[in-house]
């Protein structure tokens, strides 16, 4: 018979099982914002040692620069919107 007990452990055993069979997919960190950057590179680099600029506060591409300022430009007229 039945028992409570035995119907977790079923099922314990089942998630178990197929737990086994799942392959998660990796899952990679999004990064930095393309404004984070650019404010990370503007305001930040400056107090950084020089020897760790390049490695903490790197220039970033220009594609990266133009969607920053684009973003920024967005982000204020809609905060205008807003008032």
């Amino acid at each position: 018979m039945w028992t409570n007990q035995n119907i977790l452990k079923a099922k314990t055993l089942a998630l178990k099982t197929y737990a086994k069979d799942f392959i998660f997919p990796k899952c990679l960190p999004p990064g930095l914002s393309d404004i984070k950057q650019l404010e990370l590179y503007k305001k930040v680099r400056k107090y950084v040692p020089e020897k760790y600029q390049d490695i903490l506060c790197p220039k970033p591409s220009n594609d990266v620069m133009i969607r920053a300022r684009k973003q920024k430009k967005e982000n204020r007229q809609d905060r205008k919107k807003h008032l």
